[in-house]
């Protein structure tokens, strides 16, 4: 039954996504069609970019190779395009819609329709490139976010307690070496006193993970009482075991529905994502059930990957709950749509007594780009009283 549901949703996607690319192919060779070389150059492009991603994922698992990873990167970019050439193409059809209906095109724009099409054509390829070039500029990006917490009535002897979070790195092909080391950097900057990775650290396999060495940079990461991750969906999606044996081997602490105490006094507790129940094939353990056992007169921070139900953190006395997942949509104007799907899709906010952060992640997931959102990691100083 989960092997029919993915491959029905994988259909869906795959289909979705071929048929867009086929909208948009069409109305290029329409737009061009007085220059006939250079619409059959656009047309095979198109062809060439749309199975690029896929072509070189399968080159990579085949025989890992520079010209594979110029597929995967040619295709990760071509998706971010795709999207913006989709928008302007809708608009355009939008607006040619209203002028059958109302006429209202000047004499100079019909005088020479064909020269018009192929300026237009122009405009929405300068003016995509540009948006995708200043999301990948904005993607690489790393911004340093400071919060300010006050957790009261608390027994423990610590005043406060920096937290540095970072989430979504989406190790792999696209976020290797250099992408890590930039994270690693910043982050040991910060000097924090505990670093907590809140889900999908490594994307969808962990071959290029190891391929690349980057257990050893994550090694580097230095905080006094430790770092300590988090499962999130692309955990599963490579394989969970492989992938927290991965983290493990990049001394990383992976809390799997476990809490462990730092410090002496505060307790970092980690819940395995949601899609961990169809994984699993059993319901997720209650956090209740996690948070079973240990002293809440303490304080008590989660890590829970995907930002649902949030009012469970604060009926079990979670002082502080991360989560990352949502990138906060990473590409205008999918963040609109993230609004609507969770209560806090990024930033801050205070239920009850718990404080509740989600971030919108330290990389990316497909094309390296945002547009919808930068690319962060946060200080949480906490103060206790």
């Amino acid at each position: 039954m989960k092997n029919l549901s993915f491959i029905l949703v994988f259909s869906i996607i795959l289909l979705t996504y071929l048929a867009v690319n086929y909208y948009l192919c069409r109305r290029t060779r329409q737009a061009l069609v007085s220059l006939p070389k250079l619409r059959r150059i656009m047309t095979i492009l198109i062809i060439v970019l749309t199975l690029s991603y896929f072509a070189g994922r399968l080159m990579e698992r085949l025989f890992p190779s520079f010209i594979g990873m110029v597929f995967v990167w040619s295709g990760a970019f071509w998706m971010a395009a795709l999207l913006y050439s989709l928008l302007f193409t809708i608009l355009i059809d939008f607006i040619r819609l209203i002028h059958r209906i109302i006429p209202f095109y000047p004499a100079w724009l019909t005088r020479n329709f064909p020269k018009t099409k192929i300026a237009v054509f122009g405009c929405v390829a300068g003016i995509t490139a540009c948006i995708v070039f200043t999301g990948y500029i904005n993607a690489i990006t790393l911004r340093v976010k400071e919060l300010q917490i006050i957790v009261k009535n608390k027994r423990t002897p610590l005043e406060k307690l920096k937290i540095t979070l970072v989430s979504d790195i989406h190790l792999g092909k696209i976020n290797g070496r250099r992408r890590l080391n930039s994270i690693v950097e910043t982050v040991n900057r910060q000097q924090p006193d505990v670093i907590l990775l809140a889900g999908d650290i490594i994307d969808d396999e962990v071959s290029s993970f190891y391929r690349q060495n980057l257990h050893q940079i994550l090694r580097k990461f230095q905080a006094r009482y430790g770092v300590y991750g988090v499962t999130g969906n692309h955990e599963y999606i490579a394989g969970v075991d492989a992938t927290v044996k991965a983290m493990e081997a990049g001394g990383i602490r992976v809390l799997q529905n476990e809490a462990a105490k730092i410090a002496g006094s505060i307790y970092v507790a980690g819940r395995n994502d949601w899609v961990s129940s169809r994984s699993e094939g059993k319901p997720r353990k209650a956090l209740a059930e996690i948070l079973s056992g240990i002293d809440k007169r303490l304080p008590v921070i989660l890590m829970d990957h995907t930002p649902f139900n949030l009012e469970e953190a604060s009926n079990n006395g979670v002082d502080l709950q991360v989560s990352g997942h949502t990138h906060y949509g990473q590409l205008w104007p999918v963040n609109y749509i993230i609004r609507m799907i969770y209560e806090l899709s990024w930033g801050y906010m205070k239920k009850g007594n718990t404080h509740y952060y989600v971030s919108c992640g330290a990389g990316t997931w497909g094309p390296p780009v945002r547009t919808g959102s930068h690319s962060e990691i946060v200080n949480i100083n906490i103060r206790f009283q």
